[in-house]
């Protein structure tokens, strides 16, 4: 088995895991074994974020960690969001999750040059949250809701969503997030 293997060697057995290193025949239990740890691996890399099913433009499972839209710039612990490349952004409901690993954010827009930015990490058990309806930020993890002021309002969620501050440029057509405190 290759190093570039999905499976992870702590779901496996030592026995397995010999015969799958000395190119040995497997049998029909390890194949089993093998395809079970495979579908565990690919179930636990599912809960935790996915991909990004809208190209980033924030549409019902959000991006991963790691994803940095079109249309996003980063640069430190700011983002740019450049509105002509992301007009979707500037319909009051939509949102952008930026999950970057230097500057991440949940962008929301509640109305004509009205946005609102947080901690994309839910305050439960650090999750990504995922989207925004109903005037809800949500998480997929185990249910957490905050209102449009990042409080929590349902799920096991302890403490607001930490807020930054937003700034639309008219001239440039970009919103600039400062994700520090």
């Amino acid at each position: 088995m290759s190093e570039a293997s999905p499976v992870r060697n702590e779901t496996l057995s030592p026995a397995l895991l010999e015969r799958l290193r000395d190119d040995a025949p497997l049998s029909r239990r390890d194949l089993l074994a093998l395809g079970a740890a495979t579908m565990a691996t690919a179930a636990m890399a599912a809960c935790g974020g996915g991909g990004d099913a809208n190209g980033g433009s924030g549409g019902p499972t959000g991006p991963g960690p790691g994803v940095v839209p079109t249309g996003v710039t980063i640069a430190g612990a700011g983002i740019t969001v450049n509105l002509t490349i992301r007009p979707e952004l500037a319909a009051p409901g939509s949102f952008l999750v930026v999950t970057s690993g230097t500057a991440n954010a949940i962008i929301i827009c509640l109305g004509a040059n009205n946005w609102k930015a947080f901690t994309p990490f839910c305050t439960h058990q650090q999750c990504v949250v995922t989207s925004f309806a109903a005037n809800r930020i949500n998480c997929p993890c185990h249910g957490s809701q905050f209102d449009t002021n990042g409080n929590p309002v349902a799920g096991p969620a302890p403490t607001a969503l930490t807020s930054f501050t937003v700034a639309f440029a008219s001239s440039t057509n970009t919103l600039q997030v400062t994700t520090t405190s």
